[in-house]
């Protein structure tokens, strides 16, 4: 799972694999290991009801999406969730959930071969 954090937003891209996890066990989770002894950990859950929710706390970043969204997002047509939480000032904070699309331009650094298909390489 990749993560992007960018001002109020947290970004999760999901392979395939993970995918799969998600749909059976309603949970994916990562870790960054730095170099030393410091790890964060990353998780994303499927709410048992139609909350959505965003925390950190230790060095866990936790993201959950509603229950609908979590089941119809595992359709073949359904890229994302993204949805937007009001914080506590009023502003908006950005939890945006996607597959993870292959490159259409070749990158040898990076193995892509659990990452979907991305709809830009088809006429």
């Amino acid at each position: 799972m990749k993560l992007r954090i960018r001002d109020n937003s947290l970004r999760l891209r999901i392979t395939k694999t993970e995918l799969k996890t998600f749909a059976a066990e309603k949970k994916v989770e990562c870790t960054i290991n730095f170099p030393g002894t410091e790890k964060m950990n990353y998780v994303l859950t499927w709410s048992d009801d139609e909350t959505y929710s965003a925390s950190f706390s230790g060095n866990t970043v936790f993201a959950a999406v509603a229950n609908s969204a979590g089941k119809s997002w595992l359709d073949d047509n359904e890229v994302s969730i993204d949805h937007k939480i009001t914080l506590a000032d009023g502003s908006p904070f950005r939890l945006l959930v996607e597959k993870d699309f292959q490159c259409l331009s070749e990158r040898k650094e990076e193995d892509e071969s659990d990452m979907f298909i991305n709809p830009n390489t088809h006429c």
